[in-house]
């Protein structure tokens, strides 16, 4: 059974760290826009992302949705945002649990929210995407009678025994559905896994997050980080500074 642990790196976000703890086994996978500027080391791989779509932002969802695409050598394989560092062994002991289960599919659970609709109606307030977007894509969930607090997923770790047909068919549909709706990825997994009847398995118990989790580094993106300052720069000027 071959094991994959990758990633996605585009444009000017994130510098990449390497795992503090490595798991025994698993190839570390990073695809990025410029291979050219990385070197590879005795942990982390770097390949190219397949240049189907243009901008980076779905060029990384490509690769985050659609494992079965870009990793058909690998059995399993789990997706890690790239601004997370694994620092101890809690991953791979519960990966190991899931094996066991034979889970096809595992994502934490969202640690504030259970509906889409309630996140889509954050992502319209912090302007996440476009408000006629969410609207438009939040109006077809419940034209197809998608329940409310169905479930929430974080999305920035997931499991999955990527070559399982309930899977492909999952990633193929989930990658059609942020093409033709909004590019918040977390607005269309839990209604394709109601839809397909995919039972997901909750990555860790309980109200899990990564961002105050001992196991986990996590660090803001850097690209944002520096687009928040700007805009913080600009309020300041235009409302204090006459």
């Amino acid at each position: 059974m071959k094991k994959v642990i990758y990633t996605c790196l585009t444009g000017n976000y994130d510098a990449l760290q390497n795992p503090k703890y490595i798991m025994e086994g698993w190839d570390y996978i990073c695809f990025t826009d410029t291979p050219d500027k990385h070197t590879s080391n005795n942990i982390w791989q770097y390949r190219q992302i397949p240049s189907k779509v243009k901008d980076n932002l779905r060029r990384s969802r490509y690769v985050k949705l659609k494992p079965h695409e870009v990793l058909q050598e690998y059995n399993i394989s789990v997706y890690i945002d790239s601004n997370i560092t694994i620092l101890d062994n809690k991953l791979e002991e519960r990966i190991d649990q899931l094996l066991k289960l034979n889970s096809k599919i595992s994502i934490a659970k969202h640690p504030e929210r259970n509906c889409i609709y309630k996140e889509g109606e954050v992502c319209i307030r912090e302007r996440l995407d476009r408000k006629r977007t969410i609207t438009k894509q939040l109006r077809y969930l419940n034209e197809q009678k998608f329940p409310k607090h169905f479930g929430l997923y974080e999305n920035n770790i997931i499991f999955r025994q990527h070559n399982d047909p309930q899977i492909v068919t999952l990633g193929n549909e989930w990658w059609n559905l942020y093409l033709n709706y909004s590019k918040r990825d977390q607005l269309s997994l839990a209604y394709l896994l109601w839809q397909n009847g995919i039972e997901c398995t909750p990555l860790f118990r309980g109200s899990f997050n990564v961002r105050e989790s001992s196991s986990f580094q996590y660090t803001q993106h850097e690209k944002r980080a520096g687009t928040i300052t700007k805009r913080l720069i600009e309020f300041i000027k235009k409302y204090f500074i006459k």
